[in-house]
């Protein structure tokens, strides 16, 4: 053989190894049946009856990606890049999510699964769902859920998500308004002792280092026509709180034209999949006696009661 053969079989042989280190877990194997491995069809659902809501008049806070990642029994990554995450397709708007993966129906194998759903329509895809990266901006509603001990099933394989965040509600029974003037702004802050920007879906639980006092700002508003018995929202935000949940004190500061001071709102339950609505007369929070009262949801879109706080 030549020597200017040599050179170009080596780059062949090359580029081919480089094409198959590229391969996913939809990649590597494309007929129903290669060997020991058929595909499975695997499905994301939202959880039933809830729809993520809008913050403001955007569309930031609906849902716009889905991942799925398949490891082994104890929750390591496969060889081959079967555990590469695959972002999964929208089978029905906002509610469900498909991929397929590749399993082995011939033994008693069996797969951890992790799931992530998110509407941070900016953020860069994960490259793994043990250590995902959450925007802690307030506008960012997120979704998780793991089935372990998995095997193999022809017919497919669901899960169901839940929240892997806190919605916070604050509702006035008064008009007020929020304004971003240069000269004479109205502000409202709500500021949360601790939060975190990274979740673990293997474990169910949040990662790294937690974020402390983070404030949220609340958009630009005008809200009118209000009532103790009919209220409305002024805003809405998501925050990730620990996975084992807890109670913490938030601070309400509604900066108007009467120069409120800060109230705190004691013994706020901010665990995931729990959903918190405060209302009252947050145009005179801080300067007079008001009832602030708060419904809590502890399994969102299943029903509330309402404490006063």
């Amino acid at each position: 053989m030549s020597k200017n053969m040599k050179v170009k079989m080596t780059i062949l042989m090359l580029g081919i190894s480089a094409m198959l280190a590229s391969c996913g877990n939809e990649d590597v194997l494309q007929s129903e049946n290669n060997g020991e491995f058929k595909a499975v069809t695997i499905t994301a659902s939202l959880p039933e009856g809830m729809t993520t809501r809008a913050v403001g008049s955007t569309d930031d806070s609906q849902v716009v990606r889905c991942y799925v990642q398949m490891l082994d029994e104890q929750g390591n990554e496969l060889a081959d890049g079967y555990s590469t995450v695959v972002k999964m397709d929208e089978s029905i708007a906002g509610k469900t999510y498909t991929a397929k993966l590749w399993m082995n129906p011939t033994t008693s194998e069996k797969y951890t699964l992790l799931f992530w759903a998110d509407s941070d329509n900016s953020a860069s895809a994960p490259t793994t769902l043990k250590n995902v990266a959450y925007n802690n901006s307030g506008e960012v509603v997120a979704f998780a859920g793991n089935l372990k001990n998995q095997g193999y099933v022809e017919a497919g394989i669901n899960c169901t998500l839940k929240h892997a965040v806190t919605r916070i509600s604050v509702n006035t029974t008064t008009d007020l308004s929020v304004t971003d003037d240069a000269t004479d702004p109205y502000t409202l802050t709500l500021t949360v002792p601790t939060s975190f920007t990274a979740y673990n879906v293997l474990t169910g639980t949040v990662a790294g280092d937690a974020t402390v006092n983070w404030v949220y700002n609340c958009p630009v508003t005008t809200v009118t026509g209000a009532t103790a018995a009919v209220s409305k929202e002024i805003c809405h935000f998501y925050v990730m709180p620990d996975a084992n949940g807890g109670n913490q004190d938030l601070q309400l500061h509604y900066c108007g034209e009467l120069d409120n001071p800060a109230i705190t709102l004691p013994n706020a339950p901010i665990n995931p999949n729990f959903h918190i609505i405060y209302q009252g007369d947050v145009a005179h929070a801080g300067l007079k006696q008001v009832n602030i009262s708060a419904s809590v949801d502890e399994n969102w879109g299943d029903g509330s009661s309402t404490t006063d706080f």
